[in-house]
C-alpha cells in the first residue's frame, strides 16, 4: 500500500494539467469522416481538403490550432 501511495505522490508532482482544446467537429457521413473543425475560442474554421485523409486533416487542424493559440499567447 505504501508503494502505491508513493507512486501517486510522484505522479502528482510531475503531472501537468492540460486544458483540452475546445473544438466543434462536423461529420457528413461515417464513411467520409471529419470534414470541418471549428476552434471555439477563436472562431477559426478549418476545412478538410479533397486530397487529405482524415488523419492528415486532424493533424493539420491540430497544428493550425496550436499555432493560433501560440500566436495569441505571444500577443498578450
Amino acid at each position: 500500500m505504501a508503494s502505491l501511495e508513493r507512486r501517486v505522490a510522484v505522479l502528482e508532482k510531475v503531472a501537468t494539467p492540460v486544458n483540452a482544446p475546445r473544438v466543434l467537429v462536423h461529420f457528413i457521413r461515417p464513411g467520409h469522416g471529419t470534414v470541418a473543425m471549428r476552434h471555439m475560442p477563436s472562431g477559426l474554421r478549418i476545412e478538410r481538403q479533397d486530397n487529405e485523409s482524415e488523419a492528415q486533416f486532424l493533424l493539420r487542424a491540430a497544428l493550425v490550432i496550436k499555432a493560433k493559440e501560440t500566436d495569441h499567447g505571444n500577443q498578450s
